[in-house]
């Protein structure tokens, strides 16, 4: 999404740091791979909407697709860990 892997690794980072700061709020009994999915898809389009992000114009039909083609995934390894 954001075309930069230390930004990449950075908002991966934020994200385990968030979840390691609240993880007494956090219920481990359900899967987690779909809520790290979506702070990470957050956090990066919010670097991307921030004026800090200095990465130039990014190609958002190309990042929404590669969401569009991850939600059955998600959803189908979200189901299967419930079980």
């Amino acid at each position: 999404m954001v075309h930069d892997r230390k930004a990449s690794e950075d908002i991966v980072q934020d994200v385990f740091l968030a979840l390691w700061e609240r993880r007494e709020e956090v219920d481990f009994d359900r899967p987690l791979l779909p809520l790290l999915f979506v702070a990470v898809k957050n956090r990066a389009i919010d670097l991307l909407r921030s004026k800090k992000w200095r990465g130039g114009n990014p190609d958002w039909t190309s990042w929404m697709s590669v969401f569009v083609r991850l939600s059955p995934t998600i959803s189908k390894r979200s189901s299967s860990y419930r079980s």
